[in-house]
């Protein structure tokens, strides 16, 4: 199960059968590859080797070598080389001359190759050849690629050198605990690890038992001290550094990063630039523990209620007890040893969330709509066994004042006096109150075809009126049903479509002041003698002032919009 590549210039025969003199199917290529399953060698001591497609090939006779084995080399090579490294056409060291590789160039490989004296040689992404290593020295070196920052924890300078060579020119130093983002990690001769920085210089990791730079991983979040004893703040990252300061037991404070010591502490670098332990060499025994600024409300859903206790341990003190139906503000959260996730609410107690118990509510102030034909069950408590106090109509609008999604999938509504209701019962997509926007606008129509006016929510109600294009309503309530539609419900009580799930057609668009102010000016021109106000909204208008008895009216005239916008054109007829 191996490939091999044709080495020889004028390409390698492919057969019918594993017979020398049987027909020759094809001439594989120079540098052309192939795959083999099983080599056989014959009775003259030449090796063939069979192909996958059942064909076969000689690997080489007592003349010529044809192919070669080859593996697959997808990483990248730095040239290690103190001089140019030279890029062949090809496989042999007589190939033309494509190009050289500098010192410290890096190189994307492809496959790497024996050729017939013995040495390693890569080819490159490109299809251009150079050697790996010969008898004598080793020109390029597998190396890996890396995206991550490293912490000079050397506590003495460190050289930043121009190339991969220790022996480069110095271009820096780094520093005690400072950081740099390394791109290529690459081993030299001698066994020392070499990174690259970003800006291509290149620096040592670690030589033997001494490590010169540790990696560091970004930790910018709040860390709670569990630890029964206050832990020491240190001015460095050495674990032996002065002490200026302490964490408390339930202290939090925030971190930047971390960093693992030669002896498996890890230690975080805190805001201010200190230092301080999370854990000692065992993990398992954290002194602080990563913890979550959160700013969530839960309400107590257990009939036994919650304890609340006085520290972060789940065997510390009670202090108090969380009935249900109480709502709590947490104000931190925190995944203990055991997995279990622990609360800390604003009040300074913990409690234990538990499924069954606590349940997220948010604060709301909305309205919302009962969409349910055969109407909702208001109840005294969010549980389904609380006291009926009443029942949502058909279309009645309650105030919401808090949500709570309960473990069942369902979701609950609390209104504004306290009572409960059912949103839905497990599916969002089937809801009994739908949330609504409540509005005071005219809207106008756009749509060249009449739009449908309905006795109820339903777009598929009985029809009880169309609005033609140009003709303005007036809108109170404007609420989304389950095929997209934007519903809306107008003065009158009815309901018409504003918007369209189906293609997004807009049939009806809000009126702006300017449109108003142009229909009352166009209406006014259709009857001079009239003052005409917009004081109703809809479609019919109430005229501020009438002629007197005995004055001359303007001769009736039916007013019809031909586009709809800020300009109009009236038709009069006799």
């Amino acid at each position: 199960d191996a490939f091999y590549m044709c080495i020889h210039p004028g390409g390698a025969e492919v057969r019918r059968e594993f017979a020398a003199d049987s027909g020759v199917v094809e001439v594989l290529n120079f540098h052309g590859l192939v795959h083999g399953v099983l080599t056989c060698k014959d009775a003259a001591g030449c090796m063939h080797v069979k192909l996958d497609s059942g064909c076969w090939s000689c690997i080489h006779d007592q003349f010529a070598h044809f192919l070669q084995p080859i593996k697959l080399a997808d990483e990248l090579y730095v040239c290690v080389s103190d001089d140019v490294v030279l890029l062949r056409d090809g496989l042999p060291a007589s190939s033309e001359c494509l190009g050289r590789l500098l010192p410290s160039e890096v190189v994307q490989g492809a496959w790497t190759c024996l050729d017939v004296e013995g040495c390693m040689q890569l080819m490159l992404d490109d299809g251009s050849w150079a050697c790996i290593q010969d008898a004598a020295h080793q020109y390029l070196r597998p190396a890996t690629g890396v995206d991550a920052y490293y912490m000079c924890v050397s506590t003495e300078s460190l050289a930043v050198r121009s190339g991969f060579s220790v022996g480069s020119s110095v271009i820096g130093h780094l520093h005690q605990e400072q950081i740099v983002h390394g791109v290529l990690l690459c081993d030299n001769e001698s066994g020392v690890t070499r990174l690259q920085l970003e800006s291509g210089n290149w620096t040592s990791v670690c030589s033997g038992t001494r490590t010169f730079l540790r990696l560091v991983t970004p930790a910018i979040r709040h860390y709670l001290c569990v630890s029964t004893r206050n832990v020491s703040i240190r001015t460095g990252f050495a674990e032996k550094s002065s002490v200026v300061g302490e964490v408390r037991h339930d202290e939090v404070v925030r971190g930047v990063l971390t960093c693992l010591t030669c002896s498996g502490a890890l230690r975080l670098k805190m805001e201010a630039g200190k230092w301080i332990t999370l854990h000692a060499a065992d993990a398992s025994q954290p002194l602080l523990l990563e913890a979550t600024a959160i700013d969530e409300y839960y309400l107590c859903v257990g009939s036994a209620g919650l304890f609340a206790q006085k520290g972060f341990p789940a065997t510390s003190a009670r202090v108090g007890t969380l009935p249900c139906g109480e709502v709590v503000r947490a104000v931190l959260s925190c995944v203990n040893t055991e997995g279990v996730t622990r609360l800390k609410l604003e009040d300074g107690s913990w409690t234990t969330f538990l499924e069954d118990a606590l349940r997220p509510v948010k604060h709301i102030d909305a309205v919302y709509l009962c969409t349910s034909p055969k109407g909702v069950v208001v109840r005294s408590s969010h549980a389904d066994s609380g006291n009926v106090v009443g029942e949502l109509a058909p279309e009645q609008t309650v105030r919401g004042a808090m949500l709570l999604s309960c473990k069942d999938g369902s979701s609950r509504l609390m209104l504004d006096n306290g009572s409960w209701v059912a949103v839905h019962a497990g599916d969002a997509t089937r809801p009994m109150l739908r949330p609504v926007t409540v509005l005071d606008r005219r809207y106008v129509c756009v749509s060249p075809k009449a739009v449908r006016v309905t006795s109820t929510f339903a777009s598929t109600g009985a029809l009880s009126g169309e609005i033609h294009e140009g003709q303005v309503v007036r809108g109170v309530l404007a609420c989304l049903n389950g095929k997209g539609d934007i519903r809306l419900k107008l003065a009158n009580g009815k309901w018409t479509t504003v918007q369209s799930g189906n293609d997004s057609s807009v049939l009806l668009e809000p009126c702006s002041e300017e449109f108003l102010l142009e229909l009352a000016r166009r209406l006014q021109e259709a009857s001079p003698r009239r003052s005409l106000s917009l004081s109703r909204v809809g479609s019919s208008f109430s005229p501020a002032s009438r002629p007197s008895r005995g004055e001359p009216r303007s001769p009736r005239r039916s007013l019809s919009w031909s586009r709809v916008g800020s300009s109009f054109s009236p038709a009069s007829r006799p």
